[in-house]
């Protein structure tokens, strides 16, 4: 939760910083990449004290253990509530496009209620029929929950610092723009930046036989509200 808060306040402190030609966006999707990695390690120290719980079996004050998972759970239920409406008051402003930032301080809260549920029935069922080894079954089974949702959020936000955005929708609909203004058009180049939640900035590199108002094509380009920084070069052929 810190990290994302603090990625929001450096993203809003620098947005206006001509350093950053391309707008602090990034800065959260760094938060949400450290976040996930968190994520994979707590994954996998879960594996492991759990394994070490199998080989080593401890005594468990279970009374004690069940009080405080139960008082996790509701603390963490409390701040996933807050985030969720967090996420859907953002959405109802951002045409549902996701904030990974946001998702992935969701998705740490998430990890923790459940664990707390599964801490829980593990120690119930171990209060009342002795089933000790339910504890760290349960561990590993949170685990690899995490597992999934962190290499999730990994994918996602790894493909935005990477800008791997060449399959998304918007691409076709600037290529049909493109064919559609001049048929004898060659794109030389086309790179999709993302730079917001639904915001991209486009660089365009053509070849045309006759010259073209480059102010003509962006002007068809900015009908989408996605693309904000619309950058057009053309060379004759």
């Amino acid at each position: 939760l810190g990290l994302a808060y603090f990625a929001y306040i450096m993203s809003n402190r620098y947005k206006s910083d001509a350093r950053f030609s391309f707008g602090t966006y990034k800065m959260e999707i760094l938060a949400s990449y450290t976040s996930a990695l968190s994520l994979l390690v707590i994954a996998f120290l879960m594996i492991y004290h759990s394994i070490l719980k199998f080989i080593n079996p401890e005594s468990i004050a279970y009374k004690e253990a069940i009080l405080i998972a139960i008082i996790g759970l509701i603390v963490n239920l409390i701040c996933a509530w807050l985030l969720r409406s967090s996420h859907d008051h953002h959405h109802n402003h951002h045409h549902h496009h996701d904030d990974l930032n946001l998702k992935a301080a969701y998705i740490h809260v998430l990890t923790d209620a459940l664990t707390s549920i599964l801490a829980i029935v593990a120690l119930g069922f171990g209060l009342l029929f002795g089933a000790d080894f339910l504890d760290p079954l349960m561990g590993i089974i949170g685990a690899i929950l995490v597992l999934v949702w962190a290499i999730g959020l990994l994918r996602q936000s790894g493909k935005i610092l990477l800008d791997a955005n060449m399959n998304e929708p918007i691409i076709s609909k600037v290529v049909d723009i493109l064919r559609l203004f001049r048929s004898d058009i060659e794109i030389k180049d086309l790179h999709l930046l993302k730079v917001a939640n639904d915001k991209y900035t486009c660089i365009i590199s053509l070849n045309s036989i006759d010259p073209i108002d480059i102010n003509l094509i962006k002007k068809e380009l900015s009908k989408h509200e996605e693309l904000v920084h619309i950058i057009v070069e053309i060379y004759p052929k």
